[in-house]
């Protein structure tokens, strides 16, 4: 197979007729086997001309990495090699293959090995002694150091290097990338030692940057970031690069280490990592926390990163770029993840929006295949921008809110995501849905974007992950957005009783059936029978009340609960289910509470008492059938019509105060006027 490694070198050649990359599929097949009779081929071509011999060699490492290690172990050609790049050019083109053979983890271990290696290394660092090595093969060579520190595991979080040796290693790196900024990319297969050695120092920075003190040097430069943003700017040839090797994704990978945040964990978790730094020689926990992520993020955004970023994320299409997404993927989550509405407007106007919905698309297929290690970067990242932003502002172009609610119901419906995600899509979706009942329904019926789950919808799914997840925050916002949702038909239907009512034949069934017995009452024994209307309504009275110390979690969950109540109150089906003495005392409590609550928190779940009060005596006053007068009498003797008195009693005296806040002045007089409404109605109930 020497005749593929001859038509490579041909390809390499200044004169090549064309690019030649149809010759790389060709080199990836070839054995490891064929490694002698090549060894002897680029041997001899080396004596006429060594430097697109070391390139050659180099495009091996990438792309047949095992026949790579078996040409370079054949007869010493490695050592033959090293020993004849004496030129500037020819020590660069060196360095850059030994670079690429230093990502493959058995060569690196050989090379990490070989006396001639650490001789190389040693005669062309930054400080030797030779001053005709140059820089661009200085910087060449210390990828090759930092590679060589990585070990056999080439997914290593850290290196293998103190912290002092990579701040001497990072200012000649950041030195040749400014300097270099302006050469052209040549292309896998066109040689250029400037691009080169910009390549391989852009490489060794995204290996130092993983030490947290190093992203905030490079955060604060802002020349270098500039230069990089020019770097993402320029236009590249692409030919033959693979994805992971390529300029953009190498710069994309830096400053997504750069902006990223530490990943939630455990507490085991956190005592593994108390251990590990303990024993480390690298920088502190502190190093990585949020606010210092966030500054960072910022650092990129003033710096001019996201207009490259969101151009890139919309032309990257092509299967060869998945890696590139991915990335990308999670430098956008980074850079939108600080709460910041102000920084988000501002991110939404350059485009990050549009980014982040064309990197859902492929998220949202691996879900819907059930892929392995599915990215739901994109999608956390669109659910972050769903929760403070408009949503018309952010779902634009027809259609494309609809596209909106898919994605967030996939991250949603997820089984790989962590409780965060879920509750940053159910924010999300309740965002949405508050946008009217079309786009309600339009996330009530959004399925799992993978066939086969246990739940047909988000609707349906409400009650069990309800059940599911204790967390207060995700009940609070699984509540919220059923709050939403009730605006939705169907929805409106299921949880109010309408639906069972229908199936039994229409109408309201005679009688006391949906009250619990009065045992049950008496001792305050509930069996809420979810699967039923009357289950679900109770749910949401036992959410509504409030005891003794409360927290602001409790009174949102309070909130968002009795608001779903009032709502649904507005159906008869419901009242019929809620009139009962447990109920009444729940009721009551919201309009009248008895624990300590601010002014305006107390209002508003007054005026939610009150219009639940309005819809029973509405209820009582059209009730038709035997137990008509057993309804008035209930009505007008519960305790919620006795509490709306005693708001009204309590409140009309300071109605006529001014107050330094508007809106607890509004709550209050809807309150009153609703509740003098609701008496005197009440008063009508014969």
């Amino acid at each position: 197979m020497a005749d593929v490694v001859e038509r490579l070198l041909g390809a390499l050649a200044p004169d090549a007729p064309g690019p030649g990359a149809d010759v790389l599929p060709a080199l990836a097949k070839v054995e490891a086997s064929d490694a002698p009779a090549i060894a002897s081929y680029l041997g001899e071509a080396a004596q006429r001309d060594l430097v697109h011999v070391l390139l050659a060699a180099h495009i091996l490492t990438l792309l047949n990495a095992p026949l790579a290690q078996a040409v370079l172990n054949h007869g010493g050609f490695l050592r033959i090699l090293l020993e004849k790049a004496q030129s500037r050019d020819a020590a660069c083109a060196a360095g850059h293959m030994l670079a690429g053979a230093a990502s493959h983890a058995p060569l690196r271990a050989e090379l990490a090995q070989q006396p001639t290696v650490r001789e190389w290394l040693a005669r062309h660092a930054p400080d030797a002694p030779i001053v005709e090595v140059g820089d661009d093969a200085a910087a060449c060579a210390l990828l090759v150091r930092i590679k060589l520190a990585i070990g056999t595991d080439a997914s290593a979080a850290s290196l293998a290097l103190d912290e002092d040796t990579c701040r001497r290693l990072f200012p000649p790196l950041r030195e040749t990338v400014v300097r270099a900024a302006a050469a052209a990319d040549p292309g896998l297969l066109r040689w250029d030692a400037a691009a080169a050695a910009r390549a391989d120092a852009l490489e060794g920075l995204y290996y130092l940057v993983k030490l947290p003190a190093l992203r905030d040097v490079l955060c604060d430069d802002r020349e270098l970031l500039e230069t990089l943003v020019r770097l993402l700017l320029a236009k590249e040839t692409g030919v033959g690069v693979p994805a992971r090797s390529s300029l953009a994704f190498v710069i994309v990978s830096i400053f997504s280490l750069a902006a990223g945040y530490a990943p939630p964990r455990t507490e085991e978790q956190r005592r593994v990592e108390a251990l590990r730094r303990s024993a480390a020689r690298g920088a502190g926990e502190a190093a990585v926390a949020p606010a210092d992520a966030a500054r960072r993020a910022r650092a990129l955004v003033d710096a001019g990163a996201v207009p490259p970023l969101v151009a890139l994320a919309l032309r990257a299409r092509a299967p060869a770029d998945r890696e590139l997404r991915r990335v990308l993927s999670a430098l956008l989550l980074a850079l939108v993840t600080e709460q910041d509405t102000r920084l988000r407007g501002r991110l939404l106007q350059l485009g990050v929006g549009r980014a982040v919905l064309a990197l859902c698309a492929d998220a949202y297929a691996a879900a819907a295949e059930r892929a392995a290690g599915a990215d739901l970067a994109p999608l956390q990242a669109l659910a972050k921008l769903g929760i403070s932003t408009d949503p018309t502002l952010l779902f634009r172009q027809d259609g494309a809110a609809e596209q909106g609610v898919r994605y967030l119901a996939a991250l949603y419906f997820a089984p790989e995501a962590s409780l965060l995600q879920l509750f940053e899509a159910t924010m999300a979706l309740t965002n949405l849905a508050s946008v009217g009942a079309e786009l309600a329904g339009a996330v009530a019926r959004a399925a799992p974007a993978a066939p086969g789950s246990e739940h047909a919808d988000i609707a349906h799914s409400l009650v069990s992950y309800f059940l599911l997840h204790d967390e207060p925050m995700v009940r609070r916002a699984l509540v919220e957005l059923l709050c939403n949702l009730v605006q939705d038909e169907r929805v409106f239907a299921e949880w109010s009783g309408d639906a069972e009512d229908a199936q039994r034949g229409g109408g309201l069934v005679e009688g006391d059936e949906y009250s619990e017995p009065p045992d049950a009452e008496a001792s305050g024994a509930v069996a809420l029978r979810l699967h039923t209307a009357r289950g679900r309504l109770q749910l949401l009275v036992s959410l509504s009340a409030l005891e003794g110390a409360v927290d602001a979690g409790a009174v949102a969950l309070a909130l968002a609960a009795s608001g779903t109540l009032a709502t649904l109150t507005s159906a008869p089906a419901a009242c019929a289910r809620l009139l009962d003495a447990r109920t009444d005392v729940v009721l009551a409590s919201l309009v009248m509470p008895e624990c300590t609550l601010s002014l305006l928190d107390a209002q508003q779940l007054a005026l939610r008492g009150v219009v639940v009060a309005a819809n029973l005596v509405q209820f009582a006053r059209t009730r038709a059938g035997a137990d008509a007068r057993a309804v008035v009498a209930r009505v007008r003797g519960s305790r919620v019509l006795a509490a709306c008195g005693a708001y009204v009693a309590e409140n009309a005296p300071h109605a006529a105060q001014r107050t330094g806040e508007p809106r607890l002045a509004s709550l209050r007089q809807q309150a009153l006027t609703m509740g003098v409404d609701v008496l005197r109605e009440a008063q009508r109930l014969v």
